[in-house]
């Protein structure tokens, strides 16, 4: 799944991610591609790379890992569920 969230607000951002997580993972969809784009993108980029609670909040995430090609954009790879 991929979400753009050019040009939206940090906390309005962070509600929209945490849906979209909750969504991947009950669509069995395991990586979530988030365009934020990188110069006003940066304080999203700056809550995904550091941010514990987005983590905490979300046990479902795995890995968070800022796009080494473009900067403009983080992937959140999602554990796959067993069972």
């Amino acid at each position: 799944m991929q979400i753009d969230l050019h040009n939206t607000p940090l906390k309005i951002a962070k509600n929209i991610i945490n849906k979209s997580i909750k969504d991947c993972y009950k669509n069995k969809d395991y990586t979530l591609t988030i365009i934020h784009g990188f110069n006003k993108g940066s304080s999203i980029k700056n809550y995904l790379a550091n941010s514990n609670k987005l983590k905490l909040d979300n046990p479902e995430i795995q890995e968070v890992i800022p796009d080494l090609l473009n900067s403009g954009k983080t992937i959140i790879k999602l554990k796959i569920k067993s069972y």
